[in-house]
């Protein structure tokens, strides 16, 4: 991966949606799904720790660690009729800081722009977890 705060963005990203997944109050029935990475999303803390090391390891001048999402805005797109999914592009913003735009995918992996879409996350650092084993 060329951009290594994009990198860390997605892995943060992921842990994010499957804690509001596995949190969320509704019964989920998972449907099936056409599109490929339907599969299980979850890995352990300690992979997730490995994950973020290489990174760091492999881009140490990254001043960007990751970002979070507000619930928000994760339940605002996963409420969505036929909503299975969240996809995530990279982007940029106008002062070339790396970010990832999210929006709402069906069962047939097509995105649901008409609906919800997110962007500005909160950067780590500043806000981290100071904390965390990821840091």
């Amino acid at each position: 991966m060329k951009n290594p705060i994009v990198t860390v963005a997605i892995v943060i990203v992921v842990a994010i949606i499957a804690f509001f997944v596995g949190r969320h109050t509704c019964v989920y029935k998972p449907q099936k799904t056409n599109f490929p990475g339907a599969e299980k999303h979850e890995v352990t803390l300690s992979d997730a720790v490995k994950y973020v090391q290489n990174f760091r390891k492999s881009n140490p001048t990254a001043k960007i660690h990751g970002g979070s999402f507000q619930r928000g805005i994760l339940d605002k797109i996963l409420a969505q009729s036929d909503c299975d999914g969240i996809r995530y592009y990279y982007a940029q913003l106008e002062d070339s800081s790396s970010t990832l735009v999210l929006v709402g995918i069906t069962a047939n992996s097509t995105d649901m722009t008409k609906g919800a879409v997110a962007e500005m996350s909160k950067p780590c650092p500043p806000w981290c977890d100071a904390m965390s084993e990821l840091q």
